[in-house]
């Protein structure tokens, strides 16, 4: 059998002898200290490991953000090397980062040691060039050949304040190791087998065939020189066969195993990345073992899933997987079906599943396996209250051929997440450590957490990473006794098996539950919780009623299970993208989320997030591009500034409450005043006549800038409506003279803009609206954001069909033409606003439908932040779902059936309307909330379709009145409330009451 060991010693460190010093700290007048806004840091010198060493104090001080120390220093690389120092210090674990930067700082390497734990000792660092990777710059994948600048970097993990000195800076020549290594040597001593691999070599594990089975204790050690030896591990009563063994970064010359018992056979050094990190090493493991005894993620195959939680859990959601396995809580351990129908084991592989969701758009998700004779539905919920919140697994296993059987319903608890190893930001996916596992027959002890299963099992089983898979064991008919295990590696697992006679058609169900945050009490009933969480459910999304014709409400329950994982990703009253990768608050998420809920009537919500993220505030004005535990993140996104004003203004909007403007002045004017003074900055005299005079500065708050900031439309747009809604504000706050200053400066702004579009149209030759003035790049999706929020009326109304055309064309060409593209993000949904907004109903429904069609799984109603081509091509998808995604999908849904336009405030009615939900019962759609209080509309054509029917309710009469597309009655007689109404070809207004509004 196979088992997978583990170096915990670490292995002998060559010492070099002809490093070049880079910097001994002896004098720190080149160094300097700074810091991210809101974060401290001051150098000093203070004695090091040989004379002076540089000491730098940091302190977050509730901030997000970084501290570091810089200084310029040429450096020209050798063809393979390793550069180390000395560092030691106090403080909270967070990041630490070594930089390289070219001559201008725009292009950087590093080398990020995540969760870095500072020690009182001093540890010596060393970074070889393989470890050393491209940062960001305009030149993606730079070489790194020559350097100019060297930081130091804290960046907050924990943040907290503390202090870090460094000594000895030096690089050092290596060998190129271009060349083959040459053949391992083996030789005997005693009951030891000694392998000379030839020369130092670096790797990542050790293959080892044995050549028995059964009882084999050994011991591992490693040398440099064949004399000293260092211990590695000691194994006992390994079952032999085939054992692999992680080592990480590990290198040596001879490796020694001792055993009395049995000789290696076959001995193999595995590459580097063979045991990197857990995930890389279980990729291996997977490899080696039943297929489907892991997640698909490690058999190279994209696993989608979907978010279960409670409103306002945060951190306390659980993801179940598209085959059913259900993660206990963020970064932890899951719980995967298996099957066994006599003999044979039925993994996800061997079924075929369907998904669905209760009542179509509850988050109440069900993954369906239909085997051979049989079917097991896997239902996922979470129960209960951010403070006291429960998982649930459901498992309703039914026999459906026609004669009696007796199944086995295996339920393993193993060492991986459903969040796939490919995530990367805030939680890493993949690995999940389980360090001990104590099983009885109705409940399990994982780590701390106890899980309570309906009813007691037939058999159970634990075992540590060394006594091999239990599928597999289970497969073999070999499960072992044991109740408890403990691993000290985290890859201990347990099973649970039940064992179901059933007659043809009958089912039965297991069930589990396991508390999130700690309780120690659990909930027994699976199903009562289960009707009380569908009921929650089904009142707190009854806010807007949607209905659409044509046997089409696939749209209509997107919606509603959109706005559910939105509710379910906020952090209490934080708003947040996304449960795992984007486990954050960032304001340009936060505002257009807030808005689309405003839209479904949660005002409470929008008002909480606002008064929340006010708080994070800098004392400059400055907004903070995002918020989380640790406080402000202070990158320069410039966007921010306007998001935040413009959050304000829908508060106020949508309440009318005349105090938001005048608590909320203060804030709004600080951060006008900062984004103005930015605005400034760039409308020198140096820079007059230039395509980028007037605009905001360069930023990277449009990702596709990440490698270079630039001046961002997206920025100036968003900054331009900052200015309209401070204006409002000032007006509302009655600072009537603020006002009148904003306005002036706003319309400077919006020449400055358009006056910059055109220089960049000039420059390039094209007609469209550019992503980025200097850069003259191609971004329709962030252009929609002149639409979505108004301000387009600065600007020749030409410049957006041209933009929408080009879009259109590369959307076609994606759509039916290249088939080699690689990926794309939904936050695209945009544009299918934009097309309503344009009176393009026929690209609007097109977009649509393609967007649709890349939910993963298609009935659980989840977009991803990334979507792929190759739908089962391993990837990182960001956040599934995704919660701005989400909020752009029920922007463009909605819009294209009723959206209040921003300039005039008319409402428009079915700009982007599918004929289709006309037929039937038509469309109807029930107390939508806009800026004039609430609107219900309903309209259908009869069979014949020569006619429209439309039914308008509302709250008040909208100042811009009522506007009916000429596209959604053509050809048609158009009634309105029952009404004729006198059309011509062109788009139906009507300003005049004549639809009763209460």
């Amino acid at each position: 059998m196979r088992k997978f060991l583990f170096l915990t010693t670490a292995l002998l460190i060559p010492a070099y002898s002809n490093a070049q010093n880079l910097d001994n700290f002896e004098d720190l007048v080149a160094w300097q200290a700074a810091a991210s806004d809101g974060v401290s840091s001051l150098k000093s010198s203070v004695k090091g490991v040989d004379g002076k060493a540089i000491r730098f104090d940091y302190d977050f001080n509730n901030h997000g953000g970084y501290a570091f120390v810089r200084r310029k220093l040429p450096i020209s690389y050798p063809e393979n090397y390793v550069i180390s120092f000395y560092i030691r210090g106090q403080g909270l674990k967070n990041n630490l980062e070594f930089k390289l930067s070219n001559s201008s700082g725009d292009t950087v390497w590093w080398n990020q040691k995540r969760d870095f734990e500072l020690t009182n000792d001093w540890q010596l660092i060393r970074i070889k060039k393989r470890q050393v990777s491209f940062a960001w710059g305009p030149v993606k994948d730079a070489p790194l050949t020559h350097s100019d600048g060297l930081e130091f970097v804290i960046t907050a993990g924990n943040g907290g304040k503390g202090f870090v000195e460094i000594d000895n800076l030096k690089i050092e020549p290596l060998d190129a190791e271009n060349t083959p290594p040459p053949p391992i040597k083996i030789s005997k001593q005693g009951d030891s087998q000694i392998f000379d691999l030839g020369r130092v070599r670096e790797f990542g594990g050790i293959s080892l065939e044995w050549d028995k089975t059964g009882n084999i204790s050994y011991d591992i050690a490693s040398s440099l020189d064949g004399k000293k030896y260092t211990p590695v591990q000691s194994i006992q009563n390994s079952d032999g066969g085939n054992d692999l063994i992680k080592t990480t970064e590990a290198e040596a010359k001879f490796i020694r195993i001792t055993s009395k018992s049995a000789a290696v056979k076959n001995f193999k050094i595995e590459p580097l990345e063979f045991g990197a990190n857990y995930n890389s090493f279980l990729y291996n493991v997977a490899a080696n073992s039943i297929r489907g005894a892991y997640p698909r993620a490690f058999y190279n195959q994209q696993e989608y899933w979907t978010l279960m939680g409670v409103d306002g859990g945060g951190n306390q959601g659980a993801l179940i997987s598209e085959d059913g396995a259900i993660e206990i809580g963020r970064g932890g351990f899951s719980i995967a079906p298996f099957v066994m129908d006599g003999n044979k084991l039925f993994t996800y592989q061997d079924v075929k599943v369907s998904h669905s969701l209760m009542d179509n758009y509850l988050p109440i998700p069900t993954a369906t396996w239909f085997g051979d004779g049989f079917e097991l539905k896997n239902t996922g919920f979470v129960s209960g209250t951010k403070e006291s919140s429960f998982v649930h697994g459901i498992y309703e296993l039914k026999n459906t051929s026609d004669k009696s059987k007796t199944l086995k319903l295996a339920l393993y608890t193993r060492p991986t997440q459903v969040n796939s190893p490919k995530q990367f930001l805030a939680t890493e996916g993949g690995y999940a450590p389980i360090n001990s596992v104590t099983l009885n027959n109705n409940s399990a002890l994982i780590n701390q957490t106890k899980v309570i299963y309906s009813e007691a099992a037939k058999k159970i089983a634990t075992s540590d990473f060394y006594e091999g898979n239990l599928i597999e064991k289970l497969n073999n008919n070999e499960l072992p006794t044991s109740a408890y295990s403990q691993d000290k590696n985290g890859l201990a697992q347990g099973l649970m098996v039940y064992e179901i006679t059933l007659k043809p058609g009958e089912s039965k169900s297991i069930s589990f539950n396991a508390p999130l945050n700690g309780q120690t009490i659990n909930q027994t009933d699976d199903y009562a919780a289960l009707k009380q969480t569908a009921d929650f459910w089904r009142k707190r999304l009854s806010n807007v009623d949607i209905k659409l014709g044509g046997n089409d409400q696939d749209l209509a329950n997107t919606i509603k299970t959109s706005i559910a994982n939105i509710l379910i990703m906020r952090d209490g009253v934080i708003l947040r993208p996304g449960a795992r990768s984007y486990a954050r608050s960032w304001i340009r998420d936060g505002v257009m989320i807030a808005e689309e809920l405003l839209r479904y009537g949660y005002t409470k919500e929008a008002i909480d997030y606002l008064d929340y993220f006010s708080k994070y505030q800098f004392e400059n004005g400055k907004i903070p591009c995002c918020v989380d535990f640790r406080g402000s993140d202070p990158v320069p996104e410039n966007d921010s500034q306007g998001e935040y004003i413009h959050l304000v203004k829908l508060v106020y909007d949508y309440t009318k409450d005349s105090e938001i403007p005048k608590k909320y002045w203060k804030n709004v004017k600080a951060a006008y005043d900062y984004m103005n003074n930015q605005r400034l900055s760039e409308r020198t005299d140096d820079k007059i006549g230039s395509d980028t005079y007037g605009l905001l500065p360069p930023s990277i708050s449009h990702e596709g800038y990440s490698d270079k900031p630039a001046y961002s439309h997206w920025d100036n747009f968003w900054g331009l409506r900052g200015y309209e809604d401070a204006q409002t504000i000032a007006f509302a706050a009655e600072e009537y003279e603020q006002n009148d200053a904003i306005y002036y400066e706003k319309m400077q702004f919006a020449d400055d803009i358009k006056n910059s579009i055109m220089a960049t149209q000039k420059r390039y030759g094209f007609k469209y609206i550019a992503g980025a003035a200097d850069r003259g790049d191609f971004d329709a999706t962030s252009t929609t954001i002149a639409l979505l929020l108004g301000v387009d009326r600065y600007f020749p109304r030409e410049w957006f069909y041209a933009t929408f055309d080009k879009y259109w064309d590369n959307f076609i060409k994606r759509r039916d033409i290249d088939k080699e593209w690689k990926d794309y993000t939904p936050y695209e949904w945009r544009v299918v606003s934009a097309f309503s907004h344009l009176g393009q109903s026929d690209r609007a429904e097109s977009a649509s439908n393609f967007f649709m069609n890349d939910r993963h799984p298609h009935e659980w109603n989840a977009f991803a932040e990334v979507v792929g081509r190759e739908v089962r091509t391993p990837r990182f998808l960001g956040d599934l779902p995704h919660g701005w995604v989400a909020s752009d999908f029920i922007r463009a849904a909605t819009d294209r059936i009723v959206y209040e336009d921003a300039n005039t405030l008319a409402i428009v009615v079915g700009a982007g309307v599918n004929p289709n939900w006309l037929s039937g019962e038509g469309i109807r759609i029930d107390g939508l909330v806009t800026t004039q209080g609430k609107v219900s509309i309903a309209a259908k054509s009869d069979n014949k379709k020569t006619e429209l029917n439309l039914k308008i309710s509302g709250e008040e009469f909208p100042i811009g009145g009522f506007i009916i597309p000429q596209k959604l009655f053509a050809g048609k007689k158009l009634y309105i409330n029952g009404k004729l109404q006198a059309t011509k070809a062109e788009d139906y207004y009507f300003g005049a009451p004549i639809v009763e509004m209460k």
